[in-house]
């Protein structure tokens, strides 16, 4: 039964398979379906808590939707690496990239709070359900720089920080992206070549933009990109160079766009209640590691840059400036959007992007 032998896969993997089956039980196909996987839920935690009891060793989870050779997943491989070997081997942190454990990005806020996953990293861009402050990052145009985005991640992390207590979560760290331009099959120099573009965006404010130069955006989320541009469904994605890089998007779309469209933040965010639960020290250990996995990927995002525009190189791809007729569309059809979001947030948003251009 194919079910049942994706189950054992997935026990033999040993990922997290209590808290893969609640997401089962959760879903449960149905009638059928439901009691059979409550059964295992049962048996695969008493084996899961006989085994951390042996072992004494605390687990968690970490769901990433992107590859781990991204600057998100090594950023969280660093992170558990650091956690497992100043535990020395007391705290384990299994990451989960690509994701393997079956749930997209826009799940990961739920699955924290109830904590079917003690820990997520997510892109903002698909929080903005939750709170629409945390599509901050992904507004056209306002930071365009990693100094840029550094600036503005100072002048909102409090409210970070609140939107995620509200949740039940803590906020771990935050990581950029490089700056999001646009994979596409042909290069896009002048407003005529967006006309009708069917183009991947990542969020509701970059939809938006796109529809007002009068393309034809899709918001879809990552795992569902390279399939549709495979089949022709899509034209373009608007990503970073590495999250293209990652997936060979070369294949498909060689022409990178670069347009500094903005810097994007991932949110890497932890249940509280499994947080608390921790003894003292390793609290510190997980907070300490959180700290050095942060400043690594911001230290390393121009390196980054670099080394994703020189393996495009080598694939035959291209790297285009975005040309000054190309900007100054996109840029006049983002003036009213953010000024939309901004009532939005309830004077949240435009409080910090006013101190923000004043140069605080």
């Amino acid at each position: 039964m194919v079910f049942v032998s994706q189950l054992e896969l997935r026990l033999d993997q040993s990922r997290a398979p209590n808290r893969f089956l609640k997401g089962l039980v959760a879903r449960g196909a149905n009638h059928l379906v439901r009691p059979v996987c409550a059964a295992l839920l049962a048996a695969a935690s008493c084996l899961v808590a006989a085994t951390a009891s042996a072992q004494g060793t605390i687990t968690w989870n970490l769901s990433n939707s992107f590859g781990a050779t991204t600057l998100q997943g090594e950023g969280d491989l660093y992170f558990a690496d650091l956690v497992a070997k100043r535990s020395n081997g007391r705290m384990k942190i299994v990451v989960h990239t690509g994701g393997s454990l079956g749930y997209k990005s826009q799940d990961h806020f739920d699955l924290v709070t109830d904590n079917v996953v003690e820990v997520a990293n997510t892109p903002g861009n698909f929080l903005g359900g939750v709170d629409q402050l945390l599509l901050l990052s992904s507004l056209p145009f306002v930071a365009r720089t990693t100094d840029d985005a550094r600036r503005l991640l100072a002048l909102s992390a409090s409210e970070y920080d609140k939107i995620f207590r509200k949740g039940k979560q803590q906020l771990l760290y935050v990581s950029p992206w490089p700056a999001s331009g646009i994979w596409a099959r042909k290069p896009l120099g002048t407003a005529a070549d967006l006309k009708s573009l069917k183009v991947r965006t990542f969020d509701p404010v970059g939809s938006s933009v796109f529809t007002a130069t009068g393309a034809a955006p899709v918001q879809v989320a990552w795992g569902d990109v390279m399939p549709l541009l495979a089949t022709n469904a899509l034209d373009a994605v608007l990503t970073s160079a590495d999250g293209g890089v990652s997936v060979k998007m070369w294949e498909y779309a060689p022409y990178f766009n670069d347009i500094n469209y903005a810097v994007p933040l991932n949110f890497v965010h932890v249940n509280s209640a499994s947080f608390e639960k921790l003894p003292a020290d390793l609290k510190e250990i997980v907070k300490q590691a959180a700290k050095e996995a942060q400043e690594r990927n911001w230290s390393n995002i121009q390196s980054r840059v670099g080394e994703n525009f020189a393996a495009l190189a080598k694939e035959k791809g291209q790297v285009i400036k975005g040309s000054d007729s190309l900007m100054a569309v996109l840029q006049n059809a983002s003036g009213p959007i953010i000024a939309d979001w901004e009532k939005k947030t309830g004077g949240r948003g435009k409080a910090i992007l006013d101190q923000f251009r004043a140069g605080k």
